[in-house]
């Protein structure tokens, strides 16, 4: 835990759930206070935050609807949604 008085980080600060003495400055105050003032100054987490990784495929930009030769409106058509992934799949 990171002292929002010095900055020091150190585990055995947090004597309870509720308490936090700092082991390196003395400093005393409630746990919750001490970190919502570390939040304040930007201390979140006491490290860096790591970069989150995508596994998503990555995915078009835009879908083109095409209509098929015989069908007027392809919206409004009962094999809509057919229509919809063959024209993906080409």
């Amino acid at each position: 835990m990171r002292c929002s008085s010095c900055g020091w980080i150190e585990k055995r600060s947090r004597k309870s759930q509720a308490e936090f003495s700092c082991v390196s400055c003395g400093f005393v105050c409630n746990a919750d206070l001490n970190a919502a003032i570390n939040i304040a100054a930007g201390h979140a987490g006491g490290t860096t935050p790591r970069q989150r990784v995508s596994v998503r495929e990555p995915q078009p930009a835009t879908v083109e609807i095409l209509s098929f030769a015989g069908e007027e409106d392809v919206k409004g058509s009962q094999g809509a949604s057919e229509a919809v992934i063959a024209a993906i799949d080409t």
